[in-house]
């Protein structure tokens, strides 16, 4: 096999696209920790805001209601931010001894060094595909599963925040009522 243009091509491709893998993977990791840092905050505050009355009876059931789906829906997302963060198996380069390691054997076993050249250069794309393939799986799972994680996140964020604002309506309201009779 010679050293063509297009396995120079094909070899440059699949080393960065493996270190784009791996570093995607970084990437949502970085993400699902900081959907983490919102699930525990938020689920701090519907905490607090079980405790909270409403205005009415109705309108405390309303609240509470808003809240006992909320936190169903934060811990749903907990538990997927635990399962795309969990250790995964990416496949990784080898390191540099034992390339020279494995290089030494093969100029042992095949003695021509343009023979050995080529063998590296072979082998070496068709682990970097494999690489490729393998961390990729790893990656769209992952990006699945946060996928689901911020829709959950999304959906306990509107309860809770709908929630807040309406509190925070209901305490302001005296002061703006006051302040418009006043003027």
């Amino acid at each position: 096999m010679p050293l063509n243009d297009l396995f120079k091509w094909r070899l440059e491709s699949a080393q960065k696209y493996d270190d784009s893998e791996r570093g995607l993977g970084d990437v949502l990791d970085v993400k699902a920790s900081v959907a983490l840092v919102a699930v525990t905050f938020l689920a701090g505050v519907s905490a607090q805001l079980i405790t909270v009355q409403g205005e009415s009876p109705l309108w405390s059931k309303v609240q509470l209601t808003a809240q006992l789906v909320a936190l169903p829906l934060l811990a749903a997302a907990g538990a997927l931010i635990v399962a795309e963060l969990w250790p995964k198996g990416y496949a990784s380069l080898p390191t540099p001894k034992q390339d020279a390691d494995w290089i030494e054997r093969l100029n042992k076993e095949l003695g021509d060094n343009t023979a050995v050249m080529e063998k590296v250069l072979s082998q070496k794309l068709s682990s970097a595909v494999t690489r490729v393939e393998h961390n990729k799986q790893l990656n769209d799972r992952k990006s699945r599963l946060l996928g689901w994680i911020f829709s959950l996140l999304a959906g306990a964020m509107v309860l809770i925040l709908g929630n807040l604002i309406f509190l925070a309506l209901r305490a302001t309201s005296p002061v703006l009522k006051s302040l418009f009779k006043c003027g």
